[in-house]
């Protein structure tokens, strides 16, 4: 299933696209193979990029993969 999602990262339609990156993240560190071809997506669309649909899920995807704590925007008090 793994392969078949990355693979899914480079068809032609956004939303599955969007879709493949937002499975490859709720499999969270055990999809740790797709690491590169998030990346690619990330790379391939900026958030300001015309397909910037799959931008979010592919960096949250990246965030959950490697298990990095969730950006709320807010700092931590001195």
């Amino acid at each position: 299933a793994l392969a078949a999602l990355i693979e899914l990262l480079e068809d032609d339609v956004r939303g599955v696209r969007w879709a493949a990156a937002k499975a490859l993240g709720d499999i969270g560190p055990a999809a740790e193979r797709a690491v590169p071809a998030l990346e690619k997506c990330v790379n391939d669309a900026p958030p300001t990029a015309p397909n910037q649909i799959t931008y979010p899920p592919a960096v949250e995807a990246l965030r959950k993969i490697r298990g990095e704590p969730r950006d709320t925007g807010f700092s931590e008090p001195d």
